[in-house]
Order: C-alpha cells, then structure tokens, then sequence
C-alpha cells in the first residue's frame, strides 16, 4: 500500500523514542533527529525505510549514516 509519506530531501524530522527502528522487531528507547535523504513510499506494518543523516550537515561524508523504519504517523506529523 502506498500512503503519503512524500518527504523532500534535506527534511528535518525529529523522532520521538518509539517512533524508528534500526532492526524491524527493535523498538527505540531514545529520540533522534534525522535529516532526510529518502523515504520509501511502501508502507509495511505502518512504517516505511528511511535513509538519512544524524549527523551534522552530512559530516559523516557518506551518502547516507542512518537507515531504519520510521512510523508513518511519524512522518506525517513533522512535515
């Protein structure tokens, strides 16, 4: 299924502990910010992949530093 979760890259969302996850069956205990650099549009389980960055201004040097699930409620609620 398809929801609206178009997310322009450069996008900062802040994501409460609960809200992503690294591992599919592993629920986060902390907060992160993640500046987007894609989001999935196929909806699994209410959430969709994401890749990003949790570093400053892309200080890491690589296309992306953070990839996991993101609730979809999560999403929608920052943009």
């Amino acid at each position: 299924m398809t929801h609206d979760v178009d997310v322009p890259a450069g996008t900062v969302l802040r994501l409460a502990a609960g809200e992503w996850w690294q591992q599919p069956r592993t629920q986060t205990t902390t907060g992160l910010t993640v500046t987007v650099v894609a989001v999935y549009r196929q909806v699994v389980g209410g959430r969709v992949w994401m890749q990003g960055h949790t570093c400053a201004a892309g200080e890491c040097g690589g296309a992306w530093c953070f990839e996991g699930q993101v609730a979809v409620v999560a999403v929608q609620r920052n943009r």
